[in-house]
């Protein structure tokens, strides 16, 4: 016949046990905290470098109009050049727009990257908007003081990335309080 288990053997047998799951989560986060420095870092590099293009030399307004084109969500979309126009460099107003749309990008991968719990659990319930109200609105606020008053203005590479990125192409998971494009 077997041996019978003290209580201190199973005290200790427990112990063992939640020692090294203690291990394994210590282990887990330490990995999970170098990811977020690691994309922090990434983040920090893509902020500079979207520095230096805009340090360039580049306007930041634009003088000359871009023809628009309505894409199938009715957003406006710039249409691309054809033939030897693409093989040119882009006009000041190109220039302006691609930055709107690298600036949104950027204010929305912040939102994604410092609110993540917050933004899978919107995206779980359809309110993201509720949820990240007040870095939505800072976001979009930044995103009209630097483009507002620019041809970009015409576009809504905000909304349009708030959808893309935050909302994984579903503009439903904005939520019904969901201001829309023009807030």
């Amino acid at each position: 016949m077997g041996a019978v288990e003290t209580a201190e053997d199973k005290l200790r047998r427990l112990r063992t046990r939640l020692s090294r799951a203690l291990l394994a989560q210590g282990q887990e986060i330490e990995r999970l905290e170098q990811a977020v420095r690691d994309l922090r870092a990434r983040h920090e590099e893509l902020e500079q470098a979207f520095e230096q293009e805009m340090g360039a030399g580049w306007p930041r307004e634009a003088v000359a109009s871009v023809p628009a084109a309505s894409n199938a969500t009715g957003h406006s979309a710039r249409a691309e050049p054809r033939g030897p126009e693409r093989l040119m460099d882009p006009g000041p107003d190109e220039r302006v727009l691609g930055d709107a749309q690298r600036f949104a990008r950027l204010l929305v991968s912040e939102i994604v990257l410092y609110h993540s719990s917050e933004v899978d659990e919107g995206r779980r319930r359809g309110d993201l908007y509720a949820r990240l109200r007040g870095s939505i609105d800072r976001s979009r606020q930044a995103y009209e003081r630097r483009f507002g008053q620019t041809r970009a203005a015409r576009f809504n590479f905000f909304h349009d990335e708030l959808v893309r990125t935050l909302a994984s192409n579903n503009p439903a998971l904005l939520g019904s309080n969901y201001p829309g494009p023009s807030a």
